[in-house]
């Protein structure tokens, strides 16, 4: 006797009691066909997206960099932390190029050596690329909160200094990258640049740590911040509205309300 399992292809009954034969592997089929189709879209996809984003952020960055540093906005404190993120941001486009190169044959992301320098830069660019932000949001609330003290706080040498102790932690902090990253057997037999296995547990702590610094902290500091600018921005607005009316209304009665002739 026949069991169930080997009876055939599932039966469906709908609402009308008529049985309808699903054939499971024709099912099967055309979900993988979609699934495929869908990667060739994405592909195509990442491949133009990813070029566009680099050109034009490669082509910006630089542009930035050369204005903050060579033009007269050099002497603002300011500028020194957009130059800087500039830079920053301008290093991870580079490590994303060598990665896009894949798409066109070259293939140097999985080499041996650059696939740790390509894993550290891309570590260190993108993780001072935020708390540059953080720092110059910082100067931002410092000008709005403080602005008699701002000249004597904001300063050009303590930037750079900030500047340099920000690279400074961020190129020592992510020197682990050096050597958890390297050259592991892939799919199909091919070497790729990834996670070494033996340090699959150390990074899952690493990955932890690196979530709560360049994330969630970074985030609140910036939301934080820029919430007590608004908030001081939309007081001195008031405050100056509410000045410009009284002025408005003593002008008025000034000319409503002359001065009486005197007599002869």
């Amino acid at each position: 006797m026949e069991s169930a399992t080997d009876s055939g292809p599932p039966l469906v009954f709908n609402s009308s009691d008529n049985v309808t034969v699903v054939d499971s592997s024709t099912s099967a089929l055309n979900v993988s066909t979609s699934f495929a189709l869908a990667l060739k879209c994405l592909d195509f996809f990442n491949f133009y997206y990813l070029a566009v984003i680099i050109i034009f952020g490669v082509v910006g960055n630089t542009l930035n960099f050369l204005v903050f540093t060579r033009t007269h906005l050099k002497l603002r404190s300011s500028s020194y932390y957009l130059a800087a993120l500039a830079l920053a941001d301008l290093g991870f486009l580079l490590t994303l190029l060598v990665v896009w190169l894949n798409h066109v044959g070259v293939d140097l992301f999985n080499r041996q050596g650059f696939c740790q320098a390509l894993v550290y830069t891309s570590s260190v660019c993108s993780c001072l690329s935020v708390w540059l932000t953080v720092a110059f949001t910082i100067e931002r609330l410092i000008a709005v909160q403080y602005p008699l003290q701002r000249p004597y706080m904001c300063t050009v040498r303590r930037a750079k200094i900030i500047i340099s102790v920000l690279s400074f932690t961020t190129l020592s902090g992510h020197i682990y990258s050096l050597f958890t990253a390297g050259i592991t057997d892939g799919p199909e037999g091919k070497s790729i640049c990834d996670l070494l296995p033996a340090y699959y547990r150390f990074m899952h702590v690493v990955n932890l740590l690196d979530t709560i610094l360049t994330l969630v902290i970074p985030f609140i500091l910036i939301v934080v911040m820029n919430t007590l600018i608004a908030k001081n921005l939309i007081v001195f607005s008031r405050t100056f509205n509410r000045k410009k009316s009284r002025s408005n209304n003593s002008s008025a009665q000034h000319i409503q309300w002359p001065a009486p002739k005197q007599s002869c």
